[in-house]
């Protein structure tokens, strides 16, 4: 959580505006922090919780600018705020008994998948929930709801968010998963330690509906294997935040009954209709699209930003770029009389590097050749600040200093996922293409140091801590899966020529029994 300090937000010197609001039972305090200044907040007395995660006691906590949030009670407390809020009202009508009542639900479910034999696949299977409505019904607060109360209990259930628009765990045009081992922070989110994260570079899947599918099929996949060698996993099942896209492909206003007509020959499938919070904010298109691009900023400049990026710089012939969705399955000529040419959603076409990559987000991915670009997971993203086209040379901003992983490709951004502005920094704006760019190293470059990360990286990174600037970075860092299928290890070279550099490699290998041989799997070495 963002602990503050015990003193007044503005310092020694400032005014402070402390205000105090005593909660009865079953009732929350709904806020919403102003744009220039943060909020402090802590609880007095009594017990409560935001969106399921406990507040401590006597300690502030500092929520930035901008930010929505309630602070519900079970029994009653005592809630005191430092700082001006843009709005904030008490409601004693709320629906959480009937979200802690499927919590219960849940916690049953897995108790029982827990206590079944591993060897039977459909009763060890904890419950599987998919949260679905339409935009701005509150599904991302209900998940996280769900997930911290479920961690609470000890379970570690993994989050899937497939809301592109949104990007609960990275930022938008992405679909990701990761595991939930601790309630919720309220105000930095969804931690960052293990996520898996697809590109697909719109806000709505209506733009690109095959590659939308191909991306959920392969998250889908790659969930399932970590599911078959993790019974914890498996037993405490996952939660699944959907789009609020509910109509053409989706399903249009009548989604309940349009579900249970749909899933009625389904016996293990239920169907629950929950009602939606008070405290939901319907948002117009213009306001989603600047929280996109808030969205996006924090990706490097952090939540309150203190976080540093680093400015790097790469030739052109270090680099290939390819578009995802682009271009004719066939020319006009080879197709039967009277039939048009149509776009495959999921082709990949070279693009040249030249001024329109300027002011570009683009994501890392580990796809190591082009026809692994679509089914490969993401390690991060950069940002393009300058392109010398006399030098060849591409300058760009990433989470953290050196080169990018080896052996890796990157993606950009369209302008329907943050808008045609966004302002990474005082006085450079960033401006978005409108298809999905890919980029290919022609040649291996080192992989980051394993000390933190950015957030983003595959199932197994770690977290961000401070940088030599004094702010704090994150890296490219990961522990890939070795062809063993096993998460490897950091192990460091003993060669001549790279000898005390770390490189990841299969954890099995050479472990002194002829019974337990590893693989050769090595990813390259690590400048210390």
């Amino acid at each position: 959580m963002a602990y503050g300090g015990a003193g007044p937000v503005g310092g020694s010197g400032s005014a402070s505006t402390i205000k105090q609001v005593k909660l009865e039972r079953e009732s929350e305090l709904r806020i919403e922090v102003g744009n220039d200044a943060p909020l402090r907040l802590r609880l007095l007395n009594g017990t409560a919780e935001i969106f399921g995660t406990e507040l401590p006691p006597e300690i502030w906590l500092n929520f930035p600018p901008r930010l929505k949030f309630a602070v519900f009670t079970w029994f009653g407390a005592t809630i005191e705020m430092d700082g001006a809020t843009e709005t904030d009202y008490t409601a004693d009508e709320t629906p959480m008994v009937s979200y802690v009542n499927v919590h219960a639900i849940l916690d049953g479910r897995r108790s029982r998948a827990k206590a079944s034999p591993p060897d039977d696949s459909d009763a060890s299977q904890g419950p599987r929930v998919i949260v679905v409505g339409p935009t701005d019904s509150g599904k991302s607060t209900l998940s996280r709801m769900l997930l911290s109360w479920a961690a609470k209990q000890g379970w570690k259930p993994t989050f899937v968010d497939l809301d592109i628009g949104q990007g609960s765990i990275t930022i938008p045009g992405c679909i990701a998963a990761t595991p939930i081992e601790m309630p919720i922070d309220p105000v930095e989110g969804i931690p960052l330690e293990m996520p898996l994260v697809y590109f697909y570079g719109h806000a709505t899947p209506s733009n690109n509906v095959e590659l939308y599918k191909v991306l959920v099929k392969e998250l889908s996949g790659m969930i399932e294997r970590q599911f078959t060698g993790n019974t914890e996993s498996r037993a405490s099942g996952m939660v699944i935040n959907t789009m609020g896209w509910i109509e053409g492909v989706g399903y249009d206003e009548k989604l309940c009954s349009m579900l249970k007509d749909v899933l009625k020959s389904e016996p293990k499938v239920d169907v629950v209709k929950l009602q939606r919070s008070g405290g939901v904010v319907s948002r117009n298109a213009k306001v989603r699209q600047k929280a996109r691009s808030y969205r996006i900023r924090e990706y490097f400049y952090g939540l309150s930003n203190d976080l540093s990026p680093h400015s790097n710089i790469a030739n052109f012939s270090d680099l290939f770029v390819y578009r995802v969705g682009g271009g004719p399955q066939a020319p006009r000529s080879a197709l039967p009389i009277g039939a048009e040419p149509a776009a495959d959603p999921t082709r990949v076409v070279p693009v040249n590097i030249n001024r329109d990559l300027l002011h570009l987000v683009l994501a890392v991915s580990f796809a190591k050749e082009p026809d692994e670009i679509i089914s490969s997971n993401v390690a991060g993203f950069i940002f393009v600040t300058d392109i010398d086209i006399q030098r060849k040379k591409i300058t760009y901003l990433a989470p953290s200093s050196g080169e990018l992983p080896s052996n890796v490709q990157t993606a950009f951004i369209c302008d329907d996922v943050a808008g045609k502005c966004l302002k990474l920094k005082e006085g450079v704006e960033g401006s978005f293409c409108s298809s999905v760019l890919v980029l290919r190293f022609a040649r291996p470059a080192p992989v980051m140091s394993p000390s933190h990360s950015c957030s983003s990286c595959t199932w197994g990174m770690k977290n961000s801590t401070v940088s030599s600037h004094g702010g704090v970075g994150r890296r490219f860092d990961f522990a890939p899966l070795c062809h063993c299928g096993e998460k490897a290890i950091m192990r460091t070279a003993r060669t001549a020529k790279n000898r005390g550099r770390k490189f990841w490699g299969c954890p099995k290998f050479k472990g002194g029994s002829e019974e337990v041989v590893g693989c050769n799997f090595f990813y390259g070495a690590v400048k210390m």
